[in-house]
This record gives C-alpha cells, sequence and structure tokens, in this order.
C-alpha cells in the first residue's frame, strides 16, 4: 500500500521547472561544461544551441510537425520587452527564462492530467 501511495504522489505533484533547470545546469558543470566552458562561446552559439533545441520540441509537439506561426501578441509581447529593456540583454534573457519555466510547467500539468485519467 505504501509504494502505491508514493506512486500516486509522483503523478499528484511535479518539480518545479526553475529546479529542472537548476538540476540540468549543475549536472553540466559537473560534467566539465562550466563557466570556463561557457566563456570560449563569445559568439551566441549557447543561446543558438537552446534556441534550436526550443523550436525542435515546438516543432514536435506540434500538430503539423512544423513550428506553427505565433499567435498575434507573441510578436507584440517581445517587441514590447525589446523597447522597455533595450539595453538590458540580460534582464530579457531573464523574462524568456521565465516564459521557459511557464512552458514547462504546463506541459507537466498536461501530462500529470493525462496519466490521472490512464489510473
Amino acid at each position: 500500500m505504501a509504494t502505491k501511495k508514493r506512486e500516486a504522489d509522483k503523478i499528484d505533484s511535479f518539480t518545479n521547472g526553475t529546479s529542472l533547470i537548476n538540476d540540468e545546469r549543475m549536472r553540466q558543470c559537473e560534467k566539465g561544461y562550466g563557466r570556463e566552458h561557457d566563456d570560449l562561446h563569445v559568439d551566441g552559439s549557447l543561446l543558438r544551441a537552446a534556441m534550436d533545441t526550443m523550436v525542435v520540441v515546438a516543432a514536435e509537439t506540434s500538430e503539423t510537425g512544423e513550428v506553427p506561426d505565433p499567435p498575434e501578441w507573441v510578436q507584440e509581447l517581445v517587441d514590447h520587452i525589446g523597447d522597455k529593456y533595450r539595453r538590458a540583454p540580460i534582464r530579457r534573457l531573464v523574462i524568456a527564462g521565465a516564459m521557459l519555466v511557464a512552458e514547462i510547467e504546463r506541459r507537466q500539468r498536461l501530462e500529470l492530467k493525462s496519466q490521472r485519467k490512464r489510473r
């Protein structure tokens, strides 16, 4: 009975997206991909690798297998953030990171809902 309870707890909860990202970053550092390694990438390639990974996920999970055109509000938001924080690229990355966390957590909730339905 205790095992079933623990399994149910796993299904009914999730690790927040920020913690998942932090855990992954720690894993990367432990494997040797820390500050010194990162500092070698002055060409924006780390950011590009992250963006491309997200684009692949977006395409894999879309109905068409392609990245869908964003709704109008997305471009409006990007423009607003760009205008407001024009001289603050780190702030813009933090905002983008927060949106990524929101998407991770949204997907977790969908998965939890799907798991509950299968029970």
